[in-house]
């Protein structure tokens, strides 16, 4: 047991294939729990919600069906997870316009409200380095894993919003978190949008041979490389 926590400690691509499949099933069983807690209570917005995360357990399942797969459109794959995060960021965008029409009357702690910014500010800051890794190791797959956390990230940052304007103020903030909400839906349809064009630039490259193909590369070789 000691040996196989060593050996993922060390190996960076297993580590990420561990988180991936660990949050994937979170995904999964919280997506399928949002989805029957609306029907049962006909709150169908918090369905919705289900949808948005049931997308993001979807792209990272295709991550971690074909990342060790040899001889596999990784292009094609890559486009199916963009479109994902742009259909979740709509989805999302939609969740949290419902507040301009709805008041939202949850309500956080200081204490609570202080955690969920740390954490969400950490996941921000790590997606965004795993991001930039993977574009220098030209792993399209994982490109598009890594542009799925972003996307996670920015919704992160709209719960941190709503936790610190709730736990600071009694005064409804539903307006000012439904524009939160659509920005950072389009900030996380934009990094889609851009995973997809990058997606297609790579696959047009290798197919006219304007650049070889060292897209399945891993981030530790890339890292052994910079040595």
């Amino acid at each position: 047991m000691a040996f196989k926590i060593e050996e993922i400690r060390k190996d960076h691509k297993m580590r990420t294939r561990l988180i991936t499949f660990i949050t994937m099933l979170y995904n999964f069983v919280w997506a399928l729990a949002k989805i029957l807690i609306g029907l049962i209570f006909q709150t169908y917005f918090f369905c919705i919600s289900g949808v948005s995360t049931l997308l993001i357990g979807v792209s990272k399942s295709i991550f971690y069906r074909n990342d060790k797969k040899e001889n596999i459109d990784v292009y094609g794959k890559s486009a199916i997870i963009s479109i994902l995060i742009m259909v979740l960021s709509l989805v999302y965008c939609l969740y949290m316009g419902r507040l301009f029409f709805v008041s939202s009357t949850t309500k956080y702690g200081e204490i609570t409200a202080i955690t969920i910014a740390a954490f969400s500010f950490l996941e921000l800051a790590i997606s965004i380095r795993n991001l930039v890794k993977s574009y220098k190791a030209k792993n399209i797959l994982l490109m598009s894993l890594r542009s799925c956390n972003i996307a996670s990230s920015f919704f992160a940052l709209v719960l941190t919003q709503v936790a610190i304007l709730s736990a600071v103020t009694e005064v409804d903030h539903s307006f000012y978190n439904a524009i939160g909400g659509i920005v950072f839906g389009a900030l996380a349809f934009f990094v889609g949008l851009v995973q997809l064009i990058v997606s297609y630039k790579y696959k047009y490259a290798i197919e006219k041979e304007i650049i070889e193909e060292p897209l399945l590369e891993s981030e530790d070789t890339q890292d052994k490389s910079n040595l």
